[in-house]
Formats: structure tokens, C-alpha cells, sequence
């Protein structure tokens, strides 16, 4: 049992913060993040399914994506403002170091209400790069000032 933000927690929830919850341990393998609040920051993720209900403002280091770290699930149906670039696969952490080859997610989900924008100036350009087994599209995904939109997948809808 420990002490987080002045409550007691014993197993289920890791952390919490703000109304972000993640369940499971320290290993990513059968965990969950969910976010109903607000985030002004990029926050560390490290969970097999990922859900945004809320809204992430971001922003990445040039040539720095913003990314979670062995997530395989994707659900959206919030708002992420990146400030640059944003990528969707599944990047492992058991190695150390960066995961420079990361695999192939199984599922990315934007529902209508969902945005995804990559934010960028006058000067620089940014991306949302996805790469997932099944996509499902019904929101709003856009990389502004001629940014790169990549989308690769077996069923993309």
C-alpha cells in the first residue's frame, strides 16, 4: 500500500493525475491509461491500451515525436494538440535505450469527437504518422502548414 496525492492505494491504480488514471503495474502487459482531464504537457504513457476522452496540449523537441510507449490499443475520442509531430506505434521499452524499429499497433480509434492535430508555425512543418493493424477514422486527424499525414495500416476505414 502506498500513498499518491493523499489517498491510499493498494494494488489496481499506479498513478493518478488529474482525472489520468493507470491501472496495472509497472508493466505495461494488460495495463490501461485513460485521461478525462486536461494536460498541458505531454505526459509518460507506458500501457497496452491507450483512451483520450479529454484534452493533451503537447509539445515535441524538433524531429522528437510525441508517442506512447508499448500501447497496441488506441481510443480517441478527445482532443491532442501536438506542437510538432505525433506517431502512433507500438514503441517497446524493454530494451534499453530508444526503440528506433517500433512495431505495428493492432488498433487506432478516432471517434467524431475526436481531433488529432499536429500544430505547427510559418517556418516548420509537422506530422501525425499512424501505423496500426486496423484504423478506424470518424474524427478529425490534420497536420497544418503542409505537414505530413501518414497513415499506414491492413484496414484503414
Amino acid at each position: 500500500m502506498s500513498l499518491l496525492l493523499g489517498m491510499a492505494i493498494s494494488g489496481g491504480v499506479v498513478s493518478v493525475s488529474g482525472q489520468s488514471t493507470k491501472t496495472g503495474d509497472d508493466n505495461s502487459k494488460g495495463s490501461v491509461w485513460l485521461n478525462n482531464s486536461i494536460l498541458e504537457e505531454a505526459p509518460y504513457v507506458n500501457a497496452e491500451k491507450v483512451e483520450n476522452r479529454g484534452l493533451i496540449n503537447a509539445a515535441t523537441p524538433d524531429n522528437v515525436p510525441f508517442y506512447f510507449f508499448n500501447t497496441k490499443y488506441f481510443t480517441n475520442s478527445g482532443t491532442i494538440n501536438i506542437r510538432k509531430d505525433f506517431e502512433f506505434s507500438t514503441f517497446k521499452t524493454e530494451n534499453q535505450g530508444v526503440d528506433f524499429d517500433p512495431k505495428k499497433a493492432k488498433v487506432f480509434h478516432n471517434h467524431s469527437t475526436g481531433k488529432i492535430i499536429s500544430i505547427s508555425d510559418e517556418f516548420s512543418t509537422g506530422s501525425v504518422r499512424i501505423n496500426a493493424e486496423r484504423i478506424i477514422n470518424k474524427g478529425l486527424i490534420s497536420a497544418e502548414n503542409a505537414g505530413v499525414l501518414d497513415l499506414e495500416g491492413d484496414d484503414v476505414n
